[in-house]
């Protein structure tokens, strides 16, 4: 056999064994994350202010993301202290104070959020503090 073959023969075994690898990969992460359905995923935007909307179409946003959230963390939560009833009255606060400032959202972050509204919202903002760490 000469060297160019044995070099295809090489770059052919390589390339088997990073497909067979992504494979495994990907298989693991399904596994792994299984109980993570699309709408929990989905939920998880909220955290993102560049995808809230402008004030005028806010009136229920986030309202099911915020209860798809609060069910799947609710153990957590609950361990931690926080009154998981009133997440989606503080949710509301939140949003209303936000909008109300005038100020834009995409300028703001998470941690001047909470040191503004901590005392106001402390158990929505707990449950932000959750999605922001996964």
């Amino acid at each position: 056999m000469d060297q160019h073959s044995s070099d295809d023969t090489t770059v052919a075994r390589v390339i088997r064994a990073k497909s067979k690898l992504l494979d495994e990969l990907c298989q693991r992460f399904q596994t792994r994350f299984s109980d993570m359905t699309t709408s929990l995923l989905h939920a998880t935007k909220l955290v993102n202010l560049d995808s809230w909307p402008d004030v005028e179409h806010s009136d229920e946003f986030g309202e099911s993301k915020v209860e798809v959230l609060t069910v799947h963390f609710k153990d957590v939560l609950t361990s931690s202290g926080v009154a998981v009833d009133q997440i989606q009255d503080q949710w509301t606060m939140l949003k209303t104070r936000l909008y109300d400032t005038g100020e834009s959202l995409h300028m703001k972050t998470w941690p001047e959020i909470n040191r503004f509204l901590r005392h106001q919202c402390p158990d929505i903002l707990s449950l932000v503090d959750i999605i922001l760490t996964l």
